[in-house]
């Protein structure tokens, strides 16, 4: 895939987009003004007046800073929103014209419920939804960032319960149970023997499932209410794949097969398609966010989504 001839082709976009940064950045530069008298305005009562009695000014100081911080942060979020808008798209019909790209929407939070890898959450954010049909495979593809509420007696604290990947995809077959693959912490902190011992207790409604593969048995905990079927579903190739899919992004993987459904997390902190306020946008950046776009969509490929070993009842 030629990312210098998209690049060219983008030409008109870019053109159009830089004339937008540099007007953005213009009327950023507002923003600075109001941190400046932030923190003149703190720093000199606080000087002249005593720290008692400058008090009140300081909360005007904290006021000029957020006003300040909104400024800004509203002149980047224009141009990210129109870089998103006009470009990955254009990058996105390149690879696929079924795949579809919305840069302020995320897989629904449902899915990631029905998917019970994780808690449901108190706190549940995304952004970068692909979807659409990849060769016969329906999906949906975001980052999500999802977190639980914890109070003490003062404040309210969130933890983060997942941050990275989400994928939720056919798998075009009837489940008549549900099987969760898990990264086998529990072997590699306390050894196979003491390890299997704690895995044995098990999910809600699910058993752990022994599976002959020992490559895999040492990466991940598999689990199901259906026993013969996590073995039917678990196939030597996808076993293999889906150690392949770990060692290609390098980070703790999950999947869960329900209601015909695969779905499948990554743990990461990247921020993908992530826009640069203070420089153009370069070929070598096209080349970054075609990497990042075809790292994504590989996922149906790595897993052989695409092969139709089953048919649904």
């Amino acid at each position: 895939m030629n990312h210098e001839k998209i690049y060219e082709d983008l030409q008109p976009q870019l053109a159009a987009l830089e004339d937008l940064r540099s007007e953005c950045r213009r009327k950023s530069k507002v923003a600075y003004y109001f941190f400046a008298g932030a923190i003149l305005t703190v720093a000199g009562f606080h000087y002249f007046l005593g720290s008692e009695t400058a008090k009140p000014w300081t909360f005007l100081g904290v006021v000029l800073f957020v006003i300040g911080g909104a400024i800004y942060a509203k002149q980047v979020k224009r141009y990210e929103t129109e870089v998103k808008r006009q470009i990955i798209p254009v990058i996105v019909g390149t690879i696929s014209p079924g795949v579809n790209y919305d840069g302020a929407h995320h897989v629904e939070e449902t899915e990631y419920n029905n998917s019970r890898l994780f808690p449901r959450a108190d706190r549940y954010r995304g952004e970068d939804l692909l979807h659409g049909k990849l060769g016969a495979t329906d999906f949906k593809i975001s980052e999500i960032h999802t977190q639980r509420r914890r109070k003490t007696k003062n404040k309210t604290k969130y933890t983060t319960l997942f941050k990275g990947v989400f994928m939720v995809a056919d798998f075009h077959k009837h489940f008549n149970g549900r099987t969760q693959v898990l990264p086998d912490t529990a072997e590699r902190l306390f050894g196979h023997f003491l390890g299997r011992k704690m895995q044995k207790t098990g999910r809600q409604g699910m058993e752990l499932v022994e599976l002959e593969d020992v490559d895999f048995e040492k990466e991940f905990a598999v689990y199901s209410s259906d026993q013969t079927e996590a073995r039917y579903i678990l196939s030597t190739s996808l076993m293999r794949r889906i150690l392949q899919l770990k060692q290609s992004w390098d980070s703790n993987i999950y999947l869960s097969f329900s209601d015909g459904k695969i779905y499948l997390a990554i743990r990461t902190t990247k921020d993908f398609f992530k826009v640069n306020f203070y420089k153009p946008i370069t070929v070598q950046k096209i080349w970054v966010y075609l990497e990042e776009l075809l790292a994504c969509l590989d996922m149906i490929e790595e897993l052989n989504l695409n092969l139709r070993i089953w048919s649904k009842e």
